[in-house]
């Protein structure tokens, strides 16, 4: 917290510690066990959990919401990348009968060509984009779901590695600082 530096976890003993990794100027020497930091977080897992269920179906409401919001984007973004594919599908073709037609050189079909076959490899690769922030946007919204309702529980569970413990953390906790 006094360094904005990054917490780095040692295994001592069996014991895992936390403590600052001294990347930048800093005077915090402590290491805290990772029982003892559990035991301070535990209890603000409540504070994530929805309180009701009341709270539970705002909240699988808002998801289903913003789920529309997210579609309605992802078409509105698709309906133009197709749209400047096939303009640019149509200028290839264009530059390609110039070229036959010989109203255009050959060095200036292949700097053109090059060109447009950049703009419509950049428009084909930022469809993909959008199917992937889709599908990504839809797991993010499941796990934020699951992860509000059953945080402190998913946590507990001692078949959990480490790992998972730790992004559970960074997942719901912004901004952590040990001080």
């Amino acid at each position: 917290g006094e360094c904005g530096g990054t917490i780095t976890w040692d295994k001592q003993k069996g014991t895992w510690y936390g403590h600052c990794n001294h990347h930048k100027p800093c005077s915090q020497r402590k290491y805290i066990r990772q029982e003892d930091l559990e035991a301070m977080l535990l209890p603000l897992f409540d504070k994530v959990s929805p309180s009701n269920e009341r709270v539970l179906a705002w909240l699988e409401k808002s998801l289903k919401d913003s789920g529309v919001d997210q579609a309605e984007y992802v078409e509105n973004k698709r309906k133009i990348f197709n749209a400047e594919l096939t303009k640019t599908e149509q200028r290839i073709e264009a530059i390609y009968e110039d070229k036959i037609d010989r109203a255009i050189t050959v060095e200036f079909y292949n700097k053109k060509y090059e060109e447009y076959d950049n703009v419509r490899k950049d428009i084909l690769k930022n469809l993909k984009a959008l199917d992937d922030s889709k599908e990504k946007y839809r797991k993010t919204a499941i796990a934020i779901h699951e992860l509000a309702f059953n945080a402190k529980r998913i946590f507990l569970n001692h078949e959990n590695t480490m790992e998972t413990k730790r992004k559970i953390l960074s997942d719901i906790f912004s901004n952590f600082e040990l001080k």
